[in-house]
């Protein structure tokens, strides 16, 4: 189980229980101002599914579960969505898999794609691409020793 450490807006002024009621009274503030990812963030450190669940069925906007699932992914949690918190099968599907780092290495491997490392590159390689002068830079750094 990942480590619970406190979210970084929480310090510890309040001995506990206190502590704890002061989170459950943080975390409905955020649902009520639609500051659903730090509602979240409380939700995963006092370790509550309900108020996970809470926030999945508190928002509409497809984009702002994506968010949810990449955090819950990243918290190692096991949260299974239901019916009620995404009504689409297919949506459901694609976030639960986003929660199960299910396409993780896909998506290093599209990112090793993108920026053209799927091969090893030789330091020249590299300088080649930034269009530098090594007679310019071998002067500068003459001239400074």
């Amino acid at each position: 189980m990942p480590s619970r450490r406190a979210p970084p807006d929480a310090k510890p002024y309040l001995p506990g229980p206190d502590d704890m009621l002061v989170l459950d009274i943080a975390f409905m503030i955020y649902l009520k101002f639609e500051e659903y990812p730090n509602a979240l963030q409380i939700a995963l450190f006092l370790d509550n599914k309900e108020f996970v669940k809470q926030v999945f069925t508190s928002c509409d906007d497809l984009l702002r579960k994506k968010q949810f699932c990449y955090i819950l992914a990243r918290h190692g949690s096991n949260f299974e969505l239901n019916d009620e918190m995404v009504a689409e099968d297919e949506e459901r599907e694609a976030l639960q898999d986003i929660i199960n780092n299910a396409k993780l290495s896909e998506g290093y491997l599209t990112l090793a794609r993108d920026i053209e490392l799927m091969e090893a590159k030789t330091p020249e390689d590299i300088y080649k691409g930034l269009n530098f002068s090594f007679h310019v830079i071998d002067l500068t750094l003459n001239g400074y020793f």
